[in-house]
């Protein structure tokens, strides 16, 4: 009875192997997680090869008791090719979308005034409150080493902001020499991610040394964003 039941077993696992079944049910299941890890994995430098490794030989191994380790190689083999050729595919995008942001040149000089209605579009492109009423932005200068050429600048989402999330610091030749995003110092942060819109934007204008100049006695600067009509 038993080698009958092994038999029917083994029997059943050809035909599913031969007909490709195993394959296209694989195929489906991994496509999501592989689709999250791999974008995962850009910015966090997670152990993904590894974990996934892992997982499958847990997920997938054939039970021992009826002799069929050699299911359990093709099995990965057909696992290692989709997820291949999947992160092959992503990694390239990924690489792509990124050279592309890299590539695109700050402005060789910008106001405080231009700067700080980035700021506003930006919070507006991403604001998905539906209230009718407008906020404000905190925006302050500090002033106070001027004489010497320095000054300092200070933005936040928030008007009520006691400690702002961007806060730059200005030579007198009008570069940034010190940045803070999200209370962070960016010459010691590690990994950088992924920055996106105006948070790469400051990333690149202290990179490339673009001269932010001081307009706030002359420009009238807008700190409210939001509302809907």
């Amino acid at each position: 009875m038993f080698m009958d039941l092994r038999k029917a077993v083994t029997d059943s696992l050809d035909r599913l192997i031969a007909s490709e079944a195993v394959e296209k049910i694989i195929e489906t299941q991994l496509q999501k997680t592989i689709t999250t890890i791999v974008q995962d994995a850009l910015s966090s430098y997670s152990e993904f090869g590894n974990q996934v490794k892992a997982s499958v030989c847990n997920a997938m191994k054939i039970s021992e008791r009826i002799d069929l380790p050699e299911y359990n190689d093709t099995i990965l083999k057909i696992i290692r090719r989709h997820v291949d050729a999947g992160v092959n595919n992503m990694l390239q995008r990924q690489v792509e979308q990124h050279m592309a942001d890299l590539l695109v040149s700050p402005p060789a000089e910008i106001r405080v005034s231009e700067l700080v209605e980035a700021f506003r579009k930006d919070l507006e492109e991403r604001d998905d409150d539906c209230s009718c009423e407008a906020k404000k932005i905190t925006f302050q200068l500090d002033l106070k080493d001027h004489l010497a050429g320095y000054w300092s600048l200070k933005l936040d989402k928030d008007r009520d902001a006691k400690y702002c999330d961007i806060q730059l610091s200005v030579d007198r030749e009008g570069r940034i020499y010190w940045m803070s995003l999200n209370r962070e110092d960016v010459d010691k942060r590690l990994f950088l991610g992924s920055p996106r819109g105006f948070e790469r934007m400051l990333l690149q204008m202290k990179q490339c040394g673009t001269k932010l100049i001081n307009d706030s006695d002359e420009a009238y600067i807008e700190t409210s964003y939001g509302g809907h009509d």
